[in-house]
């Protein structure tokens, strides 16, 4: 490999980690804090209720967004994220969460909706907003 291909490389990789943004999990009024653990467990299915709150997860549409909030809370990329929920449907084991577009469209849902729970990038957030994880 070339110095520049080195160096061209070297500075793509700054670039997309400048570009990586801070993710702030959202909720609806009546859930609870839970840890990253807990959230992970809502957005793959294998939680449903938290602290006898039933909980619905929404991801976005958007899939840059969508792939930081997998990678920061799930420890999966968008891939490895399908493939789960397309096996875990074969199986009859629940849906991947619907998705929701724009971010302003995110929030409304999330404060209107009982047991929602989505994320939205931190530089959106709104005083009024059920705060439950920040990474």
């Amino acid at each position: 490999m070339g110095m520049k291909k080195i160096l061209l490389t070297l500075s793509t990789i700054g670039l997309l980690q400048a570009m990586a943004t801070d993710i702030i999990v959202i909720a609806h009024a009546n859930v609870p804090k839970m840890d990253t653990k807990t959230i992970a467990k809502v957005f793959t299915g294998k939680a449903v209720i938290v602290n006898n709150v039933p909980v619905t997860p929404f991801n976005f549409e958007e899939i840059t967004l969508r792939n930081e909030f997998l990678q920061k809370f799930l420890g999966m990329n968008e891939e490895e994220y399908i493939a789960y929920w397309t096996v875990r449907q074969y199986i009859g084991k629940g849906a991947e969460p619907r998705k929701v577009s724009p971010i302003q469209a995110m929030i409304e849902h999330i404060k209107n909706t009982p047991g929602a729970i989505g994320y939205i990038p931190a530089q959106n957030l709104q005083s009024d907003l059920n705060i439950i994880e920040k990474k």
